[in-house]
């Protein structure tokens, strides 16, 4: 299970889902961000290294494919899903940055997704899983997608819970089911909870969450205890409370595959 090759025959697919809710526009930990604009910002570098681990020589290779699905009082694409090549070739624009000093080109594919909405986290579940059926059933062979949900609150609706949970059971390749990471991120000055291996507490919402994400695999184990060094074995692929740094890292351990 999750041994598949990536290759462009069999590509892995990448699928974000993002809060878009109105406390989204909060300032994020001790950035000078809010957390949708810090959240757009660390989604962006991260397509641009799954784009740079899949150049080999002038060439880059369609190993990956990518989509972000956003909620609030409903859905609404936010990327559709399509080839790294095509994301490469087509940015939605492209900005000046820096990097020690050195002016770079950066390329961006989403914008702060915010928007005056409740956080119908259920239907983005929903969403996602129709999106999965239908990608899993077209790729067969490939390496099981990953879908990285990150959330900075409390569900108002229905429990996603159960759409989650029916994700990872049912929704598979044949080298195995939906790997589903939750990362909860806050402006509470609190330590996080990363990775744990039962239950965190006694919230609903918290504990939910939980329950939601997979058992993270081998490759993806190894990598969170590269960076948490005191991640268990049976460690779930969630964070709670989790502040900017954290979120570079959950998004690092999430797309770091190999094609």
């Amino acid at each position: 299970m999750y041994t598949a090759e990536i290759n462009r025959g069999n590509p892995a697919l990448l699928l974000f889902l993002f809060d878009c809710s109105y406390s989204m526009s909060e300032k994020y930990g001790d950035s000078d961000m809010t957390r949708g604009k810090y959240l757009a910002k660390i989604c962006n570098e991260s397509i641009d290294q799954v784009i740079l681990s899949c150049e080999k020589g002038d060439e880059i290779r369609g190993y990956f494919e990518i989509g972000i699905i956003g909620y609030g009082e409903g859905t609404k694409d936010l990327l559709a899903i399509d080839s790294i090549i095509n994301l490469a070739n087509n940015p939605k624009k492209i900005i000046k940055g820096e990097f020690d000093g050195v002016q770079i080109d950066r390329p961006i594919w989403i914008e702060d997704p915010t928007e005056q909405a409740n956080t119908d986290m259920k239907a983005g579940f929903e969403k996602a899983k129709s999106i999965l059926e239908d990608w899993v059933e077209k790729h067969p062979l490939s390496f099981p997608p990953v879908l990285i949900h990150v959330s900075d609150g409390q569900w108002t609706s229905d429990s996603p819970v159960d759409t989650a949970v029916d994700i990872q059971n049912n929704v598979k390749t044949e080298d195995g089911g939906v790997i589903i990471m939750n990362i909860h991120i806050s402006g509470d000055s609190k330590g996080a909870i990363v990775f744990p291996t039962q239950q965190p507490g006694s919230d609903k919402h918290q504990n939910g969450l939980y329950e939601m994400s997979s058992i993270l695999p081998e490759q993806f184990l190894k990598r969170a205890q590269e960076l948490y060094p005191d991640t268990g074995n049976e460690a779930r692929a969630y964070m709670f409370n989790a502040q900017p740094d954290d979120l570079s890292k959950f998004f690092d351990i999430g797309t770091r595959l190999v094609g």
